[in-house]
């Protein structure tokens, strides 16, 4: 599934034995170039794990203009406030056809119960994207 390769992966992601554990969980979905895989104010119910492709993040107005929030590729997620399952903060689509590894709120709790040490990485990689948004 999911390669560690640290070289590759964001100093504001969570370690790859992390990721690595997270995407063991999930299982894998594939999509096509330009799909809306999360659209903003959906509720929040799974993690994406991207194990191939790029995806940007973005908000769009109701006249349809948006703002690129960031872009992400393999090694990297998106979905990880999924413990609140409150509304998505931002939409996400492919640019390129993508592979991820889709994890269920369920799954990401027991996860976190079962690894109890990557609860302060995820609050530090929380804290490194709000800053730099």
């Amino acid at each position: 599934m999911l390669e560690s390769n640290s070289e590759n992966t964001p100093f504001w992601s969570l370690p790859p034995e992390y990721l690595k554990g997270l995407s063991e969980r999930g299982s894998v979905k594939a999509y096509p170039k330009h799909t809306v895989i999360v659209s903003e104010g959906e509720r929040s119910d799974s993690l994406f794990i991207i194990l191939s492709g790029r995806v940007k993040v973005y908000l769009a107005d109701e006249e349809g203009k948006e703002v690129l929030l960031s872009t992400q590729g393999p090694g990297e997620y998106f979905g990880e406030m999924i413990l609140d399952e409150g509304p998505r903060s931002a939409s996400v689509m492919t640019l390129e056809p993508c592979k991820f590894a889709v994890i269920t709120t369920d799954q990401f709790k027991q996860f976190l119960a079962e690894h109890p040490e990557a609860g302060p990485e995820l609050v530090k990689s929380l804290i490194h994207r709000v800053r730099e948004l």
